[in-house]
């Protein structure tokens, strides 16, 4: 009998922990559940809008004088290093080409405004920097392929959240009747 009583006891330990981490994923779950629908709408407007300025950039690809933007680039640059306004340098392939605010040469980016604003990292600044942003502008395509798997992907974890919180493991009946099992045994015992 004691012993029944130590199994019993450690059953009803091992089923409460359990419920417990059960209880803390379910938790986790609903958050993911709730937070998610959010997270992909976000991601197919941005989708849209990538791929929208994918096609603007392929219906205005141009060969832009890269010297000459370099050089608004450089220019711009010298002049406005830490200036705490946005500045306007030029327009590329239908783009508008922006000195960021407070720029400094620690971190250099220059902003891609099209339908949605892009930063681009720049390592140098004349010509460089143009043949930077055209790669950028032509891997739109590219990031337009990557933030709709990534759809895919969270469209999946929340189907999987859904049908995990739709299943049940009931703890509370299985720990019930290991109690009423255990006063039984108590009982016998004395």
């Amino acid at each position: 009998l004691i012993k029944n009583r130590v199994e019993v006891c450690n059953e009803i330990a091992r089923l409460k922990t359990l419920e417990r981490e059960e209880r803390l994923k379910r938790d986790l779950l609903e958050k993911m559940a709730l937070m998610l629908p959010s997270r992909i709408s976000d991601e197919k407007e941005r989708l849209s809008h990538v791929r929208a300025d994918a096609k603007n950039f392929e219906n205005n690809r141009e060969n832009a004088d890269k010297q000459l933007i370099g050089q608004l680039i450089s220019k711009t640059i010298a002049e406005n290093a830490l200036n705490a306004h946005e500045i306007f340098i030029a327009e590329i392939s239908g783009f508008k080409l922006y000195l960021p605010a407070n720029f400094n040469k620690v971190r250099p980016y220059l902003v891609l405004e099209g339908e949605i604003r892009y930063t681009v990292d720049i390592v140098t600044f004349a010509g460089g920097a143009v043949i930077k942003i055209e790669n950028y502008l032509a891997g739109l395509k590219d990031m337009a392929k990557s933030i709709s798997e990534r759809i895919d992907e969270l469209e999946m974890q929340l189907k999987q959240a859904r049908s995990e919180l739709n299943r049940k493991d009931d703890y509370v009946t299985r720990i019930a009747a290991l109690e009423s099992k255990l006063a039984e045994l108590d009982k016998e015992l004395g």
